[in-house]
């Protein structure tokens, strides 16, 4: 190859000095080398550039760690509250374990109706109710929809209308105050340490499990869980005439709606909340 180039060089008119004779040799004997260093810059290169470009699991990470700190806060300027942290939370690590379960990683531009598909049957087969499924859906398109206002993607294949949180309502209950009264008049004393604490720790059931909806008549007290504590507490502010801002004030609740929605007043209850503030009623 090299007895080819130098004819060649040789045959035309002008004369080659010694420089030029070797800068041909060199280029023909290092080309192998001096390509091989190319490669091997370009694949560094790239390399560095995966790892610094953003990814949807690494700024899930980021996500989670500003919303627990404070970094990242509500469209009213306000830390988010420690149960909406749990929350976030735990949607997000329902997707890292779907991740590890289909053993496939997938980033902004794979969350598509295909993912949603594939995402709500992982949740149904592990038995999460409607509305918990519905929620870890809302976390996907609250990270999407932040990702994207920063301008981390353009995918916009997340907003189809079919891609959506469902929620169903559940038969949730509160408990009266003459429930309270019942409670606080029992002597748990004889029933062993603890029991004190424990007949105010609560945590709603659920409707639904793994998509299917069930119905059975159950006894109030086998539905008295730890989170009835709250909503008790804030059905009974309600009824007791409590401005309903003072309350959300108590629960974290965003909206006024959203509250209305949590508590739970029959509708003889609210007329009696009427009757004993307006003249009118009486």
């Amino acid at each position: 190859m090299i007895k080819r180039h130098l004819d060649a060089t040789l045959k035309q008119e002008q004369p080659i000095t010694k420089e030029e004779m070797r800068e041909i040799i060199d280029s023909i004997v290092y080309a192998e080398a001096r390509a091989a260093k190319k490669r091997r810059e370009e694949e560094q290169a790239q390399k560095e550039a995966e790892e610094k470009r953003m990814t949807l699991n690494k700024y899930i990470a980021m996500y989670t760690d500003q919303i627990e700190s404070g970094a990242r806060q509500t469209e009213r300027g306000r830390n988010y509250a420690e149960s909406t942290v749990k929350t976030v939370k735990l949607a997000l690590d329902q997707f890292t374990k779907f991740q590890k379960e289909t053993k496939r990683t997938y980033d902004f531009n794979d969350i598509n109706m295909d993912f949603y598909y594939a995402y709500t049957a992982y949740l149904k087969k592990k038995k999460y109710s409607i509305n918990t499924c519905g929620k870890f859906i809302k976390e996907i398109k609250a990270v999407m929809s932040a990702a994207e206002s920063e301008g981390h993607h353009n995918n916009h294949l997340w907003r189809d209308k079919k891609f959506k949180g469902t929620r169903v309502e559940v038969d949730s209950i509160y408990l009266t105050k003459e429930d309270l009264d019942k409670m606080m008049a029992v002597d748990v004393s004889k029933l062993g340490l603890g029991h004190e604490q424990a007949r105010d720790i609560f945590i709603e059931i659920e409707t639904t499990k793994g998509g299917v909806a069930k119905k059975e008549k159950i006894e109030k007290w086998k539905l008295v869980h730890s989170h009835t504590a709250r909503r008790t507490g804030a059905t009974l502010m309600y009824l007791a005439g409590i401005d309903i801002y003072d309350i959300m004030k108590v629960t974290g609740h965003s909206s006024p709606k959203m509250l209305k929605k949590y508590i739970k007043a029959d509708s003889l209850e609210v007329v009696r909340k009427l009757t004993d503030k307006y003249d009118y009623f009486r």
